[in-house]
């Protein structure tokens, strides 16, 4: 039964979600911080990979730092270039965070969606 607004239309429900990583001390890693790691991957540049995702180069390297401090782990390495300018490619750490989060992320996606179709077949 769709839920009913208080002027009485109905309202299609669905289910959300959302999926980061975290440790014993809080969050670590969600979905801005994962889009930052695969821009990075598909550039090989910190700074494409901020440009790509509007940030600021200063905001990127902060919050890679920042992660990188927390986890113990070094997740990017980068290597100054000159003209061309430097490089900058994830660490193997920094792979299986990704492959971690995809797994998570795929797995609550397929139960969300299967939810939100019983809600719209009006079996739930």
């Amino acid at each position: 039964m769709p839920a009913t607004a208080r002027g009485g239309a109905a309202q299609a429900l669905r289910v959300r979600f959302k999926v980061w990583l975290e440790s014993e001390s809080g969050a670590l890693l969600g979905e801005g911080g994962v889009e930052l790691l695969r821009a990075v991957q598909e550039t090989g540049s910190l700074k494409e990979a901020a440009r790509r995702l509007n940030y600021s180069y200063s905001f990127a390297w902060r919050y890679l730092r920042r992660l990188e401090d927390r986890l113990g782990l070094k997740l990017v390495r980068t290597l100054r270039g000159g003209k061309a300018g430097g490089t900058a490619e994830l660490t193997e750490e920094a792979e299986r965070l990704l492959e971690i989060y995809t797994l998570a992320e795929e797995a609550v996606r397929s139960v969300v969606e299967r939810i939100n179709a019983a809600i719209a077949e009006n079996s739930l």
